[in-house]
């Protein structure tokens, strides 16, 4: 499947009358494994960003999480200022040169580094409810709601559901979690009736 999706052209619209002729490996100037060849290089660097961080000591990462956390927010509020949609509700993407960046990924990686950091450093607080869900609380909304202003809802919900989890698994007092799920299910559906991209996804 992660091959075939790599070989799958986004810009196809299925939608559009069978009689629509797209470029073919025929067709001067084409080249049918570009897509292929920029996926293999992401997951190429990819695989060496993973070597090096495997290489560095846990000191490292607890100094630097911070700065990309503060590093990463900044990036999620560009996007709310630069962004481009690309055909979709959500605008994530900022463009640089001829490629693009999706901060929300970056941000996703930086939550887990600073809620791990966070959990390490107040782990007598994590049952206390002002100083561990509330505290725990700012920090995850600090990240999610430039998601919720995009909007890209599936990112939000991706990167709710990490932080959950983690508080969960670090000791979350159950009433509390049960106290924030109701809290933000009351706020979904106040905010719906309100936006058009949400009323377009759920009703």
């Amino acid at each position: 499947i992660f091959i075939a999706s790599i070989g799958v052209p986004k810009s196809i619209d299925l939608t559009k009358p069978a009689g629509v002729l797209y470029p073919t490996c025929q067709t001067d100037g084409v080249d049918c494994y570009l897509l292929f060849k920029k996926h293999l290089t992401r997951v190429l660097i990819g695989v060496m960003a993973f070597i090096f961080a495997s290489k560095v000591g846990l000191k490292f990462w607890h100094r630097i999480t911070p700065l990309y956390f503060g590093a990463s927010f900044l990036l999620l509020i560009a996007v709310l200022i630069l962004g481009k949609s690309f055909t979709t509700f959500a605008t994530s993407w900022i463009v640089i040169f001829n490629s693009s960046l999706q901060p929300t990924e970056i941000a996703k990686l930086a939550m887990i580094l600073y809620l791990a950091r966070w959990f390490s450093i107040n782990g007598n607080n994590i049952r206390d409810f002002h100083k561990g869900f509330v505290s725990f609380c700012i920090l995850a909304g600090i990240m999610i709601v430039p998601l919720v202003m995009q909007p890209d809802l599936g990112s939000t919900m991706v990167l709710a559901a990490i932080s959950v989890g983690m508080y969960y698994y670090a000791g979350a007092v159950k009433k509390h979690l049960l106290t924030g799920f109701i809290t933000a299910t009351v706020f979904c559906l106040m905010l719906i009736p309100l936006n058009d991209y949400l009323k377009y996804r759920f009703l």
